[in-house]
């Protein structure tokens, strides 16, 4: 398990609870493999988001939007050099990987540091704190 002891902006990065919530369900929006096992390895209480479901509609919504938003414009930019300021722990990279884009992932450095627990850097995958 994943200790983080993280409070103020750095908790946003418990986004991923929506994410995994929403994989888990019958008829998912969207599909997250990556937040689902990542949810599985951090020691958090996440039991205080279980109301939270206007929250978790609203992250799986903007998810989706962004997604598609991304992929639009890798379509029409296939070797794109991609940019994610405050990334926390987004997975959209893995989401919209085309096998051409290059991707920086840029947030606080406690946030990179949790987010290289998860991910593997690449030659086309980067994170930068």
């Amino acid at each position: 398990m994943i200790n983080h002891n993280l409070t103020g902006i750095p908790k946003t990065l418990m986004i991923p609870r929506s994410r995994a919530n929403e994989t888990s369900s019958p008829n998912p929006i969207i599909r997250d493999e990556h937040a689902v096992e990542m949810v599985k390895q951090i020691d958090y209480d996440f039991s205080q988001f279980d109301r939270e479901w206007m929250t978790q509609l609203f992250v799986v919504i903007r998810t989706e939007i962004l997604d598609g938003s991304v992929k639009d414009f890798i379509d029409r930019h296939p070797a794109a050099l991609i940019v994610n300021l405050g990334c926390g722990l987004d997975t959209r990279f893995f989401r919209v990987d085309n096998g051409k884009t290059r991707w920086y992932d840029l947030d606080l450095p406690e946030l990179i540091r949790i987010n290289k627990l998860f991910f593997e850097e690449t030659d086309r995958y980067k994170m930068i704190p």
